[in-house]
């Protein structure tokens, strides 16, 4: 069955063919070589024909159909500069042999892709995998400068790209030794490592970053050296007991902090008074007064109690401190530090 093409006006660089309307066939539009923009999507598609694709055509929509592995083409015109392949059913792009020479943005968001093909064309700027079933990244494009691997499972990556200044890895399984193996890229403005498993930072991070986001994790201090140019810095929701950064001197911009639902018993507003351009949102960490007081009674009650045991139960004795620790400081968040052996705290 033959899918009915409306006329289309002379010079025209954009034909939407997307909004729902059902599209099982692929509209042939080659004869169109004014055509530059081509939307799809919004069908229900399952294989697509580049020769159906205007001679001329720079960017290709072609998100929410029921494209298929099978589906992609193994050889795509040199003419596309964007190409958005997001809520399909793709699960490989490795059959590809030849990307377009001009590709700069390639987005494949919502598919259950397990991996990502070892070759890109080398005008690749920018990748979005979210929400895929990604495990490894290994091999990326050198000219990469936009990543997007939100809500993924990766656990392994390698090198960054060089050229990289935007790096969104959040919701993932990455651990400190996994992202921080490799130096940073120089370029990096942007970090986003939120809802992973980071458990320590490098000591320092390239200058030009601007943003810095480590909520969520398993961070027990932050002593790290602010970049001159960061102006956000997000700690929110770990362990951490100690902040000692090293400050850039002179303050170059204005930095913003959020550290809250921490395990901080000093008031960090200090350091609004002593050092000019921080703004430092604290709350919700341990009150050094009233919490204070809980930790050295559970520290005493432990002491004389541990004294009375023999080393096969010290790890046992330890465990249960720690829960101690978590109920008296943090009663909503009780259940969460299971994973961590040990704070650091002294008898």
């Amino acid at each position: 069955m033959s899918v009915l093409i409306p006329t289309i006006p002379t010079n025209t660089e954009s034909i939407y063919f997307g909004g729902r309307l059902d599209l099982i066939e692929q509209p042939d539009v080659s004869m169109h070589h004014e055509i530059l923009t081509l939307y799809l999507n919004f069908n229900m598609l399952q294989h697509i024909n580049v020769d159906f694709f205007p001679a001329n055509i720079q960017h290709v929509n072609l998100s929410r159909n029921e494209i298929t592995s099978m589906g992609v083409p193994s050889v795509w015109p040199d003419t596309i500069e964007s190409l958005n392949l997001d809520y399909n059913y793709i699960h490989s792009i490795d059959h590809v042999m030849h990307w377009s020479e001009r590709l700069r943005e390639l987005s494949l968001d919502d598919n259950s892709l397990d991996s990502l093909p070892n070759t890109f064309p080398r005008s690749l700027e920018t990748i979005s995998v979210i929400n895929c079933n990604l495990k490894k990244l290994y091999v990326l494009p050198s000219t990469l400068k936009n990543l997007r691997a939100t809500y993924n499972f990766i656990n392994t990556v390698g090198i960054l790209p060089y050229e990289l200044q935007y790096a969104n890895f959040a919701h993932n399984m990455l651990r400190s030794s996994a992202i921080f193996r490799h130096r940073l890229p120089p370029n990096l403005k942007v970090l986003q490592l939120d809802h992973n498993c980071i458990s320590w930072l490098p000591s320092t991070f390239p200058d030009s970053l601007e943003t810095l986001n480590v909520s969520n994790n398993n961070l027990t201090e932050f002593k790290c050296m602010i970049p001159p140019r960061l102006k956000l810095l997000v700690l929110n929701n770990n362990r951490i007991r100690e902040f000692q950064p090293l400050w850039p001197s002179p303050m170059q911009q204005i930095i913003t902090v959020y550290i809250r639902n921490n395990c901080i018993t000093s008031n960090l507003l200090e350091l609004q008074r002593t050092i000019r351009g921080i703004t430092i949102y604290q709350g919700d960490n341990w009150n050094q007064v009233i919490h204070g007081f809980y930790a050295k009674m559970i520290q005493y009650a432990f002491i004389r109690y541990t004294l009375k045991k023999g080393i096969r139960s010290w790890a046992r004795i330890a465990r249960l401190r720690e829960e101690l620790f978590a109920m008296a400081m943090h009663p909503d968040r009780v259940g969460q530090f299971e994973d961590v052996p040990s704070w650091g705290i002294k008898s």
